[in-house]
C-alpha cells in the first residue's frame, strides 16, 4: 500500500514540482492522485479479503462505486470552473456528461462479467463467477471507463489462468483429479491486480492495443 501511494506521489510531483491551483491539468491531476490513494486503498483491501477469505464484501465495493461517481463530478467541476469559465448552465452540462461516463462504464464492465457468469451458469450448471466480481467490475467500469476495466479484466483473466496453472502443477492437487475442477479461485484478487496495472498504465495500453 505504501508503494503505490508513494508511486501515485512521485508521478503527480515528478510532473507539477510547483503548485499552480488555476492550471486545469494541475487541478485534474491533483484530484485524480487523490483519488487513486483512495482507489488504491480499496482495490488493496478487496484483493486481500478475497484471496484470504473468498469474499468480497458490499461495505467496500458499493461506496467505492459511488465514489467513482463523485471522482468524475469532480472532474466537470473543475473543468467547468478552471476551463469553461464557469456558470450553471456549463456545469449541469458537465457534470450530466460526467454521470453518464461513470453509468455506461459501470453497466458495461458490469454486463460483460454478468453475462459470462450466465453463459457458465447455463453450461456448467453451477456458479463459476461470484457476484461480488461482477460489483467489482461495476467500481472499476465507474473509476477507469470501459476500455480500462476490461483491460483490467482481461489481466485478471490472464493472471488467474497462470495461477490455476501453476497449482494443478503441484503433486498434492494432481493427485485427485476429479477434486481439481471444484478448487475455488479468488478470481478478485485477480481483478484488482488488473485494476492496479490499469489505474498506472490504463490508457497507454488501451492506445497500444487499438494500434
Amino acid at each position: 500500500m505504501a508503494v503505490l501511494w508513494a508511486v501515485a506521489v512521485w508521478r503527480f510531483l515528478s510532473a507539477y514540482p510547483l503548485p499552480n491551483f488555476h492550471d486545469v491539468t494541475y487541478a485534474l491531476n491533483l484530484a485524480n492522485t487523490a483519488a487513486s490513494i483512495i482507489f488504491f486503498w480499496i482495490l488493496v483491501a478487496l484483493a486481500v479479503l478475497d484471496a484470504e477469505n473468498l469474499w468480497l464484501p458490499d461495505r467496500l465495493i458499493l461506496p467505492g462505486i459511488g465514489l467513482g461517481l463523485v471522482l468524475g463530478a469532480t472532474r466537470a467541476t473543475l473543468i467547468t470552473f478552471l476551463q469553461a469559465g464557469g456558470g450553471f448552465a456549463i456545469l449541469k452540462n458537465m457534470v450530466g456528461n460526467a454521470v453518464a461516463i461513470w453509468f455506461l462504464g459501470a453497466v458495461v464492465a458490469a454486463a460483460v462479467v454478468l453475462a459470462i457468469r450466465f453463459v457458465f451458469r447455463l453450461i456448467r450448471g453451477q456458479e463459476g463467477i461470484g457476484m461480488g466480481d461482477v460489483k467489482l467490475m461495476a467500481m472499476l467500469g465507474g473509476w477507469l471507463g470501459i476500455k480500462p476495466s476490461l483491460i483490467a479484466f482481461g489481466i485478471g483473466v490472464i493472471t488467474c489462468a497462470l495461477y490455476a496453472l501453476l497449482m494443478l502443477a503441484a503433486p498434492s492437487v494432481r493427485a485427485d483429479p476429479k477434486a481439481w475442477a471444484k478448487i475455488r479461485l479468488p478470481f478478485g484478487t485477480f481483478i484488482c491486480l488488473g485494476g492496479v496495472v490499469c489505474a498506472f498504465w490504463g490508457v497507454p495500453i488501451v492506445v497500444a492495443y487499438w494500434r
